[in-house]
């Protein structure tokens, strides 16, 4: 039901742009821009289950027709603090320590300027307070193409800080470079930031640090749905094993018990089994 509904809307939305700025200021990645930006956050539902929110029609139609064409990222915050829930969920369940997984987040960088680009220069780690204690690593499309590309985020807690408390934030920086404009020989460069804000906590004991095998499961191939009910017996869900998901139940239950979980994305010869006090092995 909600794709017509949308589709809808973004007809409406169209037909606001005048026709003479209809070929620079509207495009796929203007109109997500407007969507998500306007959107209504609802009340109750993580991001994993609402997206953006509700949908703002005249929110969207001010964002579509007020701003020039511009670089965003898509979600432009992410709070792992733990009074983040339950938008955050799972990221607001357990604060982050030395030693662990790291914990992966996965945006999308949107550009309205042009159907093809690309990033320029690295990718910059600006820290704000105690920003000095997140090790970030960034992943992004080497080519913006069509409108959009991924920009995977790695985050760690420093070693020299596992001491340290509270919350540490910061900004990733990507800087895009588009083609010139109809006439124009100058290339047009856009930025856009995604803050993060982390909420640090002291290491758990190994006793407590529990570690889930996802490396060795079967991974849901591109486009497919997960019905995410073991009541059904795909073959995918059924194997497609992972606690925020199909196994979101058994996740709540283990850290209602005070366990510390962490999920395994790499072989077993990539991390210290001694400081953990299980490997769980889901099949």
């Amino acid at each position: 039901v909600a794709s017509p509904v949308v589709a809808g809307a973004v007809t409406l939305l169209a037909s606001t742009v005048p026709i003479e700025k209809r070929s620079t200021h509207l495009n796929p990645a203007s109109m997500k821009q407007a969507l998500v930006e306007s959107a209504t956050r609802l009340n109750g539902l993580s991001i994993f289950e609402q997206g953006a929110g509700h949908l703002n029609l005249y929110g969207a139609y001010e964002v579509l027709t007020g701003k020039a064409p511009r670089v965003t990222v898509f979600p432009e915050h992410w709070d792992l603090s733990l009074e983040a829930c339950p938008y955050m969920w799972p990221f607001c369940t357990q604060g982050m320590y030395a030693g662990a997984q790291p914990i992966i987040i996965n945006a999308t960088i949107l550009n309205s300027m042009a159907v093809s680009s690309h990033v320029v220069g690295p990718v910059e780690w600006l820290p704000g307070e105690q920003g000095e204690c997140l090790d970030v690593h960034v992943e992004h499309a080497p080519v913006i193409w069509p409108w959009s590309g991924y920009l995977a985020v790695f985050i760690k807690i420093k070693p020299e800080c596992a001491t340290r408390r509270g919350i540490a934030t910061g900004k990733v920086r990507v800087t895009v470079e588009s083609p010139p404009v109809y006439g124009s020989s100058v290339r047009r460069t856009g930025e856009a930031d995604l803050s993060l804000r982390v909420q640090m906590i002291q290491t758990p004991d190994r006793r407590m640090r529990i570690l889930w095998d996802h490396y060795h499961n079967v991974q849901y191939p591109p486009g497919f749905f997960p019905r995410d009910n073991l009541a059904h017996r795909d073959f995918l869900d059924w194997n497609g094993d992972h606690p925020h998901t199909n196994f979101r139940g058994l996740y709540g239950k283990i850290k209602e018990a005070g366990y510390f979980l962490e999920i395994l994305g790499e072989p077993f010869t990539c991390f210290d089994a001694t400081q953990y006090g299980t490997l769980m092995i889901v099949d």
